[in-house]
């Protein structure tokens, strides 16, 4: 997530021949990533001819479902495994976790959802798919990305319209990190990266007069 936007999320193509375009939104059980997700939904179906279903659970579902409309979204549920990972029912998002140990078994319960959410997506067949970051399965191909410059101490992002300068220091920990020392987040943040070169697009929750040379880029 870059320091000027708030949030991103993937974009990834399937050809399945609809007249109608359907996009499918998978957002991540967070209200922060909810809510632009859920956003974005809105400014896809006011563009007309465009067919929109949210995938999400229940309980997240219970968040945005009476702020849409519901003749032009349509919203796929699907169950949380609460019980197979040890939550009371009912905490399906990261706001409600009280506790470290709440957001290990939510995040737990994030990745039982795979494969019921690829049987939905196959169900579903949509021609797109509007992916949150946190979700790289939707996407998959190797990218090494700042992985490459961490080498050296000091170095620079290539390719931007600014000089971009970074000491090891500055970097997440989960970039540096040694293998022995990697946990299970670590790793969704290297597929989050590896994600990215397989999507046909990559959305910035920005706006223009905020960072001109970036959205020309």
């Amino acid at each position: 997530m870059n320091s000027k936007s708030t949030s991103f999320s993937s974009v990834v193509a399937i050809d399945n021949g609809s007249k109608q375009l359907h996009v499918l939104f998978l957002p991540y059980f967070a209200t922060g990533h909810i809510i632009p997700l859920v956003n974005a939904a809105r400014l896809f179906t006011s563009r007309g001819g465009v067919k929109v279903t949210i995938l999400t659970t229940h309980r997240n579902a219970s968040l945005f479902r009476s702020s849409i409309d519901n003749s032009l979204i349509s919203i796929a549920t699907l169950k949380f495994p609460s019980t197979e990972v040890g939550l009371p029912e009912g905490i399906e998002n990261f706001s409600s976790a009280s506790s470290t140990e709440i957001a290990s078994k939510l995040f737990g319960g994030i990745y039982l959802l795979q494969k019921p959410m690829e049987d939905k997506i196959r169900e579903i067949h949509p021609d797109c798919i509007f992916s949150d970051m946190y979700f790289p399965w939707t996407a998959l191909q190797p990218h090494e990305y700042l992985m490459e410059y961490s080498k050296s101490s000091n170095f620079s992002v290539p390719d931007l319209p600014d000089k971009i300068e970074f000491n090891l220091s500055q970097l997440t920990d989960d970039l540096i990190k040694p293998a022995d020392e990697r946990n299970a987040f670590d790793e969704l943040l290297d597929r989050t990266r590896e994600s990215e070169d397989q999507s046909y697009g990559i959305v910035h929750d920005t706006f223009y007069e905020l960072e001109p040379a970036y959205a020309d880029y």
